[in-house]
């Protein structure tokens, strides 16, 4: 089992450029504001890299436990103010309520009695409560951390306070909350209720029917009532995936009509990597991107288009625009199009600009009109608008779009150059407003301190704190490690190289540790599971991962020896300017190195990325994999079957990868896998989708069931179909086997030929098969709902036989063990 959940447990990795800016060195050589990015291992959950959130954002600080104690000595307590952002990244992960269900039976059911109770009844009756309050505690547990850790709405901040209203419906969040805790407290009440009535049985058999009825009626009371957990993961998943924001960082909102190019802006100017199509509202949230600029980084923000009309008439999209404005230090870059081409009328753009001007009149502002090569010389009028109206402005503005404007066209490049220089000379006034307000809120915080001092008391507002925590922090650092270079040092020069020497030194350890990091915990290919390693080699291709991990380590290898030569050569300047001098070249250098060659931890972003989204399969959980060719039914019947939903379409190879659901049935789990479509073709031919769906059959403990579809509709012959279910039938003989025909409500009495087919071969069995598919197959129709009892029916009797296969395979392993436990000995 070690090896079948490696993927799994892969790093999250942050971006090499953003890597390299965390430096500790980094930030005391250039005043940069703190940026923090962190590293977390994920497993069968996975989770998001996650900005950190003051505590005092939703959980009980140092903080609100003063003005706890405050409040006994009759002192009024001072609100708390929050500032930050990042509390969609703290959320807990939340499990499917079918999970939590049946790993509670699972745990309850291993609990024993008291030792050393003689008499038969007490002893279960005994055991009974025991497991009874053991089954309450498991699942109430849960839905009591999921109450705690979700923060209160109020405390967050606005900015995501509003994205929870828009993305998720005014109301629905505390709903949600609500019916989990409600759950939890029927469970609790009910829990301790039957727990009661079982440690009063008289007889033995009396307080089994009482733990029977006690387990029945909590499982009852969690199927009915156990979607509201459901929901909350799904809650958690929407919120989990917003983009993190930090107000720390100088940030430039693109803002615009809808299709007027933003998206295509923020690609050239930035990291992200939005959708761009040719149709509106193509962004469908807020999207997020990067400028690395000076040794600093800057956020850039795509947001979606915005209508001529009333806010109350907006929609959740635009009202996601306006709450970025409203609640974040953006600069804007405001995109205007006076071609025709985005569907909004440049009379209708003239005047959703002058709105968005008006409101947000306080942000630092560019204006760009996009399009430019498409731009005809005279003005372009919808059939809606009035081409003679005598408005000077307006007609200006058709023209040539607002005043300073520049024009630009990211097909024929003209202009970007242009807008680079004034989006970055935006952004560095942008940062300036940015540390001018970090100041004031750092001379309120000594203004606040000095005058709880003077009257005796130590109350410090939300924000206030925060920033003093946070400065202190940083100050011990950058001045801790001066003094350590300072002290005892008197001669400057000398001076001067230690701490250059020791600085280079920090700096190249800052870069390589989190390589050296992502080189051990990455799992070696050849130690993972058979099937996992399959996945790696189809989904990368042959070689890639080994290759980018070798690039890592070649990056930190050389990281390394050139960071020692710097800080040599530093250690033995003979002046104070030389050594200088040196600690610049060697920063130059290490950055050069790590720019050049850092994109290979971008690519092992990428693969984390990709392998971490694999489903993870339990090898001593009985599966049920669905064969067969393309569009023949599979995804259908795996929806009627189990819980797992893949997407369903009229065309091949709609899945495009491995997806897991899971059946519950008599307080035990299935897995059941549906797999891509598999063509009549030889091995080497086949491509990579069809070569996972034989990789699952080759290395997992799987029970087959093979779908059959003889209409004609899936376009893969019946002939062929044959031929392929002959093939996978004889390769994979020792699994176990259910024949499903499927759509049999369209099958007509003759059986159907393809135009490339021989109707009149001489072939029995083939001609069988046309008529009546497999023989002992079942026919079942997923619309019609014919044979979807009897095809459960023996689902759940194979997978009853699969799970005792494993038990068996399980039992003769630990024998096998034991053995070679006692050869040893």
């Amino acid at each position: 089992m070690s090896g079948s959940v490696h993927l799994q447990q892969l790093w999250q990795l942050p971006y090499s450029t953003l890597l390299f800016n965390r430096t500790k060195l980094y930030q005391g050589l250039y005043a940069l504001p703190r940026m923090k990015i962190y590293s977390m291992c994920s497993s069968k959950q996975m989770q998001t890299t996650t900005y950190e959130v003051v505590k005092g954002s939703y959980l009980e600080t140092s903080h609100t436990q003063q003005e706890n104690k405050i409040k006994d000595t009759a002192v009024a307590p001072v609100p708390v103010t929050l500032d930050t952002v990042g509390a969609f990244q703290k959320l807990p992960m939340v499990m499917p309520s079918v999970d939590i269900l049946y790993s509670s039976l699972r745990k309850a059911r291993r609990v024993s009695p008291t030792k050393g109770i003689a008499n038969a009844a007490k002893r279960e009756k005994n055991k009974g409560a025991k497991q009874l309050d053991a089954l309450m505690k498991e699942l109430t547990l849960p839905l009591k951390s999921y109450k705690e850790k979700f923060p209160n709405k109020r405390h967050l901040h606005p900015y995501e306070r509003s994205l929870v209203e828009l993305t998720l419906g005014d109301g629905n969040y505390e709903e949600v909350l609500g019916k989990v805790d409600s759950l939890r407290k029927k469970l609790v009440s009910v829990g301790k209720e039957h727990a009661s009535l079982c440690a009063q049985s008289t007889t033995k058999r009396e307080a089994e029917e009482r733990l029977a009825e006690g387990i029945k009626r909590l499982e009852e009371i969690f199927h009915s009532d156990g979607k509201a957990v459901d929901e909350l993961l799904q809650i958690a998943k929407s919120l989990r995936a917003m983009p993190v924001v930090d107000l720390e960082m100088p940030t430039l909102c693109l803002v615009g009509a809808p299709n007027v190019g933003k998206s295509s802006l923020v690609r050239i100017l930035s990291t992200g990597k939005p959708e761009i199509c040719n149709y509106p509202f193509t962004t469908r949230g807020i999207l997020m991107g990067h400028i690395h600029l000076s040794y600093q980084n800057f956020q850039v923000t795509d947001t979606p288009g915005i209508l001529r009309r009333r806010d109350e008439d907006r929609n959740n999209l635009e009202k996601l625009t306006l709450a970025v404005l409203a609640h974040l230090p953006t600069a804007v870059l405001f995109v205007h199009d006076l071609t025709g081409e985005c569907g909004t009328s440049p009379s209708d753009q003239f005047l959703i600009y002058q709105e968005i001007k008006e409101r947000f009149s306080n942000h630092l502002w560019i204006d760009v009109v996009s399009k430019c090569d498409l731009l005809q010389e005279s003005p372009v009028f919808y059939i809606t608008e009035d081409a003679d109206a005598d408005h000077s402005e307006l007609l200006k503005y058709r023209k040539m779009g607002p005043e300073g404007a520049i024009r630009v066209s990211v097909k024929s490049e003209v202009g970007i150059n242009e807008l680079k220089s004034r989006v970055h000379e935006l952004l560095a006034s942008q940062s300036s407003r940015l540390n001018i307000q970090k100041a004031e809120d750092e001379t309120n915080v000594s203004s606040t301190r000095k005058v709880d001092v003077g009257s005796g008391g130590d109350v410090v507002k939300g924000r206030n704190m925060k920033h003093s925590r946070r400065e202190g922090k940083s100050d011990g650092v950058n001045k801790g490690s001066e003094r350590a270079v300072v002290l005892g040092i008197a001669n400057a020069a000398k001076r001067e190289k230690n701490k250059g020497a020791k600085q280079l030194d920090a700096l190249m350890k800052e870069l390589t540790l989190p390589l050296k990091s992502y080189k051990e915990k990455f799992p070696n290919k050849r130690h993972l599971h058979p099937y996992e390693r399959s996945l790696v080699e189809l989904t990368l291709g042959d070689g890639n991962y080994e290759e980018v991990l070798g690039k890592v380590d070649s990056l930190r290898k050389k990281l390394v020896s050139v960071g020692k030569e710097h800080a040599s050569l530093c250690a033995q300047s003979t002046t104070k300017r030389e050594a200088e001098e040196r600690l610049a070249e060697g920063i130059k250098r290490l950055e050069e190195i790590f720019h050049s060659d850092g994109k290979a931890v971008d690519e092992l972003l990428q693969i984390a990325k990709s392998l971490r989204a694999m489903p993870v399969v339990d090898l001593e959980m009985p599966t049920l994999c669905l064969v067969g060719a393309p569009n023949v039914g599979k995804s259908s019947l795996v929806r009627i079957l189990s819980t797992g939903k893949p997407e369903i379409c009229n065309y091949p190879f709609t899945t495009r990868g491995i997806l897991m659901g899971h059946i519950h049935l008599s307080y035990q789990n299935f897995q059941v896998t549906d797999t891509p479509g598999i063509l009549r073709r030889r091995d080497e031919d086949r491509n990579n989708l069809e070569k996972l769906t034989l990789a699952v059959l080759a290395h997992l403990p799987t029970a087959v069931l093979f779908v059959h579809d003889l209409t004609g509709e899936c376009g893969t012959s019946p002939s062929d179909q044959f031929l392929i279910y002959q093939e996978i039938k004889e390769r994979f003989s020792n699994h176990l086997w259910i024949d499903v025909v499927s759509k049999c409500d369209l099958l007509q009495e003759s059986p159907v030929f393809y135009i490339t087919e021989d109707a009149d071969a001489d072939h029995s069995e083939l001609l069988k098969y046309r008529k009546m598919g497999p023989e002992g197959a079942i026919r079942v129709s997923v619309k019609s709902e014919v044979g979807i009892n009897e095809l459960k029916s023996r689902v759940h009797e194979l997978l009853a036989s699969q799970s005792s296969r494993l038990n068996i395979q399980k039992a003769e392993d630990e024998t096998n063990v034991s053995s070679t436990r006692k050869v040893f000995i």
